[in-house]
């Protein structure tokens, strides 16, 4: 639910540039007066396309950062399902370790049984 809050919130800004930037240059090129009227607005014009454009840099910077943060939020789960995976198999591992040292110890004896029949057998 949180994602779609940023991403909706990144949607907001993105279409806000725009917005602001066509009502800025509208308001000062057309309202209250034409820019052929009062060609002197052509300076602050300049700065409205230099601002815009560092909004725009801003806004690829801030989706870059976004991108890389996320890489790395996937790169933390991926390592916690790894992790969480590894500690699975050890587990397993070690079960399985006691049940073999079980059967060892059961070999042993049946082992110890036979021979022990065998030599009984063979001394009679």
């Amino acid at each position: 639910m949180q994602i779609f809050r940023l991403a909706d919130r990144k949607w907001s800004r993105i279409c806000l540039i725009p917005v602001l930037f066509y009502m800025t240059v509208y308001g000062m090129t057309v309202w209250p007066v034409s820019i052929a009227e009062v060609p002197n607005i052509c300076r602050a014009l300049i700065c409205v396309f230099l601002l815009m454009g560092f909004y725009y840099v801003s806004l690829i910077i801030g989706i870059v950062q976004s991108r890389n943060e996320a890489e790395k939020i996937n790169a933390s789960v991926l390592m916690e399902k790894y992790t969480e995976g590894i500690l699975h198999e050890a587990r397993t591992v070690r079960n399985h370790q006691k049940l073999l040292a079980i059967q060892r110890h059961d070999l042993r004896h049946q082992y110890l049984r036979t021979h022990m029949s065998i030599s009984l057998e063979t001394l009679k």
